[in-house]
């Protein structure tokens, strides 16, 4: 399987003779990204809970994975009764994005960029990155 980084052709020069790519974080994206790219839940998730034929029974560390903004007590569960919902909004703490894609086409290419970078070995390529990021940010 292979996937494909769209790229703006004035920053060719930086990617294929230097090996330079731009990787930010998702607040970094959400305040330079203009209308056509924007995307308003980039980095938002939400859990729905509707217990129709039983009540949902969450532990601690099931609540507590879910998110750093909501937390419980270690040994207290959050019991949802049947018939009842409970809907949880919540934002991913900030996180390092590389956005590809699986598609190579021309509507790609008119939205993010003409120029094109096929990724052929996804898990080598994202070694390095790791590698690379945690050397500069720990």
């Amino acid at each position: 399987m292979s996937i494909f980084k769209y790229y703006n052709p004035k920053h060719e020069k930086s990617i294929l003779q230097k090996g330079s790519l731009n990787i930010g974080t998702i607040s970094y994206f959400r305040k330079i990204e203009d209308k056509v790219r924007q995307d308003y839940r980039d980095g938002s998730y939400t859990f729905l809970f509707i217990p129709e034929n039983e009540d949902i029974i969450l532990t601690s560390d099931e609540v507590n994975s879910m998110s750093s903004i909501v937390s419980l007590k270690d040994g207290v569960n959050l019991h949802i009764k049947k018939n009842a919902f409970l809907t949880l909004h919540l934002i991913v703490p900030d996180a390092y994005v590389f956005c590809t894609s699986m598609t190579l086409n021309q509507e790609l290419k008119d939205r993010f960029g003409e120029g094109v970078i096929k990724i052929n070995n996804i898990k080598m390529f994202g070694d390095r990155l790791f590698r690379i990021i945690s050397q500069n940010n720990p």
